[in-house]
């Protein structure tokens, strides 16, 4: 083969390959522009997906009250966050007819629809969460889970905790379903007691499936601490790290409490904001509230 045949198919090859390169660059810049454009989507979708999120919050903030009802003899400090990806937490306080009566409600649910679905059923039967109506603690919490299992969707479900407390007679009444779990501490340290933990092993409430409670009554003394928090929580921090909190705030108010109960799940978490909405709510007796009672 002489060296002018060898040039020409150098130079075919080369050619070649220059043809090939070309034709992945083009290729390289069809990959860019669809990765640009799905960067761009992505933004769009987050975007959209976090005004989503704000705008859930901002109705949440609209039917849960900013404001809770006081009673003398007990201090009242409650905090709401809302998830990032899961929402459905509610709580209220309510007054009843008899005015040495409160109620509180907490529920977690598995999302904003399911919470929607809870409100309905809750203003439904306020006449019995505002004693109108002379129905047990047990009994209302299966009236509340009879109610939304007719109208929830398959896939959801709700943890509920209700309890009456009766300032007459120093007691409270609770029934809880599902993850919700409480503490009620003394913040007497001269008084040696333990912690009593209140919580459920139960399933949530959902569509064709049985509501069982764990029910109980307590009686209250000055200086009793009840603290309840979500399910979003309840996954954050165990029950024996919600105990820690309460045993290293002791000395401290309700509102140390409550803030260090969310300080520990952040940093056990290593989240700034939690996946799923999270609330705690935290009661004290105070000392003149047997004069009250008598």
């Amino acid at each position: 083969m002489s060296k002018a045949h060898e040039v020409d198919e150098l130079k075919e090859k080369i050619a070649e390959l220059e043809n090939e390169l070309r034709s992945k660059n083009r290729e390289v810049e069809i990959y860019q522009k669809e990765l640009i454009k799905f960067s761009n989507n992505l933004d769009m979708i987050l975007s959209s997906s976090q005004q989503d999120v704000k705008s859930l919050n901002q109705l949440h903030k609209s039917i849960v009250p900013t404001e809770l009802p006081q009673f003398a003899g007990f201090e009242i400090s409650r905090k709401f966050t809302y998830g990032t990806k899961q929402g459905g937490d509610y709580f209220d306080i309510f007054t009843h007819e008899d005015k040495m009566k409160f109620s509180i409600l907490l529920a977690s649910s598995s999302g904003y629809s399911m919470s929607a679905a809870f409100l309905s059923v809750v203003l439904q039967h306020s006449s019995i969460l505002e004693g109108l109506k002379t129905t047990s603690v047990r009994e209302t919490v299966q009236i509340l889970a009879d109610g939304l299992s007719q109208i929830a969707a398959p896939q959801d479900e709700t943890q509920l905790f209700y309890a009456v407390v009766d300032r007459r007679h120093m007691t409270i009444e609770f029934s809880c379903v599902g993850q919700i779990t409480g503490i009620i501490q003394s913040t007497d340290l001269s008084a040696h007691e333990s912690i009593r933990v209140i919580s459920s092993d139960s399933k949530g409430i959902a569509t064709g499936r049985k509501t069982e409670s764990s029910s109980l009554k307590v009686d209250l003394k000055p200086g009793y601490r009840i603290c309840l928090v979500s399910e979003g929580l309840v996954k954050a921090l165990k029950t024996e790290e919600l105990i820690a909190v309460a045993e290293e705030t002791v000395s401290g108010g309700v509102h140390e409490l409550r803030n260090q109960v969310f300080i520990q799940a952040q940093i056990k978490s290593g989240l700034e904001q939690p996946i799923k909405d999270q609330t705690v709510i935290v009661i004290e007796v105070k000392d003149n509230v047997m004069k009250l009672a008598k």
